[in-house]
């Protein structure tokens, strides 16, 4: 058996919003989408190598039964970037509420948090120059 290609699922509240956020703010490129027409229940967004899925509350209550629903399911999703004050200004610029200034660690990472539009922790992090 060989497994490829794994990405994390994001429960959100609004599927279109959420998409519009990703690819505004990150320039994430949709990829496939269900259902095609009317309102999306999940979407992938790619941002190469890899990428994210967004699906609603109800679809992932529908395909697995547990509890998806604001609070239940946290998650904190970690972006890599390459120019911190160029993102923070255009995640404020989108209404974003920081929850943490960037600040450079130890370990060689400048980091910042900004929460989401359904309020999770959005992880913004940037390499420093060793």
């Amino acid at each position: 058996m060989t497994a490829f290609d794994p990405f994390p699922i994001i429960y959100v509240a609004d599927v279109e919003r959420s998409m519009t956020f990703y690819r505004g703010a990150f320039g994430f490129e949709p990829g496939f989408r269900w259902p095609t027409d009317g309102r999306a229940e999940f979407v992938y967004l790619k941002l190469p190598p890899s990428g994210i899925g967004l699906a609603s509350y109800a679809a992932g209550r529908r395909g697995h039964g547990l509890p998806a629903e604001p609070g239940a399911t946290q998650f904190e999703l970690c972006l890599y970037v390459d120019d911190m004050d160029d993102v923070c200004a255009r995640l404020e610029a989108l209404g974003l509420r920081q929850l943490r200034l960037p600040v450079d660690e130890s370990w060689g990472e400048r980091r910042a948090y900004y929460e989401d539009p359904d309020g999770r922790p959005l992880h913004i992090a940037m390499r420093l120059a060793q």
